[in-house]
């Protein structure tokens, strides 16, 4: 998956005095574009008009490291790519200073299910699909928030689902296809083409719907076709509107506020030693935890006071991008290994009798 605190490719060309003073306008020009684009990847749209235009100045304490590639100078100029790497904890804490609703949640891949037509004249795997062609070329999938596989569309795929199947929702074809691709879910992408893209005047009519890790009910969205634009440029464009669409529908569901927190009382359940490493090692990755407090470990299960951000459904499904599973028991909340991750040792967990707490 992508870093999603790495922006790469920040290209600027300025000129100044001397090379030296080109080249540090340059990185500060770039620090503050990269900072925009970061807030535009992270923050919900609702909020982007409060990301305020920050200066270099301030955003140089959230930045851990600068990259420079392809640099060309001359005595007064300077062009050249950055790539800046931000720190997560400084940009949790910058965010939330601003009050900006964000989500840092990276959801597992989709795999795209991109249906060209509409009736008895919807193609998926057969030849010509210009809409499946245009998923096959683009290459920035896996810089998103929603990263999407495309499928080969072998016979496996053939035989899994079809496009009436997709369009009419075949939730079992759809998650066999899901499955082989060891994807979430089932992002289905209709277009529908009216004009000529060889002429130029085409329209396309997006519907998205997805399937397994749902989100929200299905989108419509139209593409026109613009002046000069060839068909090859214009179906990518409808590919990066649904990608973009995508990521703002997950950013919508997973997006909180980070300066609220909550508590809640979990029972981790983990019959070996591994098991239980595995599951605190991934709460203490998980940004939406901020915190951890052991209260008992016994055989079996450990109690925990455990302290997060967001909501619980939005940490029930932060927690299963990580393959854990939370879910409301009689007595809490019970934690567990999901997805059939298994302990590595069959070790049990050692006992505490006492009955005490000990502090993470």
């Amino acid at each position: 998956m992508a870093d999603l605190f790495t922006v790469p490719g920040v290209i600027v060309a300025v000129a100044a005095n001397s090379s030296v003073e080109a080249k540090e306008l340059a990185e500060k020009t770039a620090m503050e574009k990269a900072f925009q684009l970061l807030a535009t990847r992270l923050v919900v749209p609702e909020d982007l008009a409060g990301v305020p235009q920050l200066k270099a100045s301030q955003i140089q304490s959230v930045v851990s490291s600068v990259q420079v590639l392809d640099e060309v100078t001359t005595a007064t100029t300077f062009d050249g790519r950055f790539v800046f790497r931000f720190d997560p904890a400084a940009t949790r804490r910058l965010l939330g200073e601003l009050g900006l609703r964000y989500t840092e949640v990276q959801s597992r891949p989709f795999v795209v299910v991109p249906v060209y037509g509409s009736g008895s004249d919807a193609t998926l795997w057969n030849e010509p699909n210009p809409w499946l062609a245009a998923w096959e070329r683009y290459r920035g999938l896996d810089d998103s928030l929603v990263p999407v596989r495309v499928p080969l569309g072998d016979l496996q795929d053939v035989v899994a689902v079809d496009a009436a199947g997709a369009l009419a929702g075949d939730t079992r074809g759809l998650a066999d296809l899901a499955s082989s691709y060891e994807s979430v879910g089932a992002f289905v992408v209709q277009a529908v083409v009216t004009g000529s893209p060889g002429a130029g005047d085409a329209s396309l009519a997006l519907t998205l719907t997805t399937f397994g890790e749902s989100l929200g009910a299905p989108i419509t969205l139209g593409v026109t076709q613009e002046k000069d634009e060839t068909p090859e440029a214009f179906f990518e464009r409808g590919v990066i509107t649904s990608v973009q669409r995508l990521e703002v529908a997950w950013k919508e569901a997973n997006a909180v506020q980070y300066s609220a927190a909550s508590n809640i009382r979990v029972r981790a359940l983990a019959s070996a030693l591994q098991d239980w490493l595995l599951i605190r090692r991934n709460l203490e990755q998980e940004p939406l935890v901020s915190g951890l407090r052991v209260l008992s470990l016994r055989r079996g299960e450990v109690l925990l006071d455990l302290t997060h951000r967001g909501s619980i459904e939005q940490l029930q499904r932060a927690l299963g991008q990580r393959g854990l599973s939370l879910l409301q028991a009689p007595a809490g909340w019970d934690l567990q290994l999901g997805g059939g991750v298994g302990g590595v040792e069959a070790r049990p967990l050692p006992s505490d009798d006492s009955g005490g707490t000990s502090a993470e």
